[in-house]
């Protein structure tokens, strides 16, 4: 899990100093030119002893694993992600917010499916719609030419006694251009009898 932090590069340094039990860091693009957005990455037991020491002064974030995806709508226009997480602790669901989806969608996540499907914020209805996992979806369907097995030409011979038989042709790609290629001479060689 990470804790994010909009710092100076020299700030930063120093709150990275202040925990030993980091898996790493995180850069992001967002910010201006003064400061930026760093995240320090933690094990999920850690995180909440880390994130205490690192922002002394917020609110310590729900902790819920992203089990299960849903969207709740319509939601007032313009929730914060504050306004939607004491909504949902207020429906006794162990979920958080993630984002929003537009100005009255929110996308959310929990640990396990609750069976509501309705639900009420101030007085005006709420759908809950699951979002299904990637790996609920049916199997990609490749497009295009499906490569066939061309079979062997085959072409009739006749033999020294007049029957006909059947002969296999290779599937030479330049046998063609070969045969164009090759100027044919009036002169017939055989060889010779024994």
């Amino acid at each position: 899990m990470i804790v994010w932090l909009n710092q100076t590069p020299v700030d930063f340094a120093v709150s990275l100093s202040n925990v030993d039990s980091h898996c790493g860091v995180v850069r992001n693009s967002k910010g201006d030119s003064k400061t930026r957005v760093f995240g320090i990455r933690f094990e999920k037991a850690d995180y909440l002893h880390a994130f205490a020491i690192l922002k002394p002064d917020d609110k310590i974030p729900q902790v819920v694993a992203a089990n299960h995806h849903f969207k709740i709508a319509p939601t007032p226009l313009g929730s914060t992600s504050d306004q939607v997480q004491t909504w949902l602790s207020t429906q006794l669901w162990e979920a958080k917010p993630v984002r929003p989806l537009s100005g009255d969608c929110w996308l959310c996540v929990a640990e396990k499916r609750f069976d509501a499907v309705f639900a009420q914020w101030n007085g005006s209805p709420i759908l809950i719609k699951w979002v299904g996992d990637k790996k609920d979806h049916a199997p990609v369907v490749l497009a295009g030419d499906v490569q066939k097995r061309v079979l062997p030409k085959i072409k009739e011979s006749s033999t020294d006694s007049g029957t006909s038989s059947h002969a296999l042709v290779s599937d030479d790609p330049w046998e063609a251009w070969i045969a164009n290629a090759i100027p044919k001479t009036s002169v017939n060689v055989q060889p010779p009898k024994a």
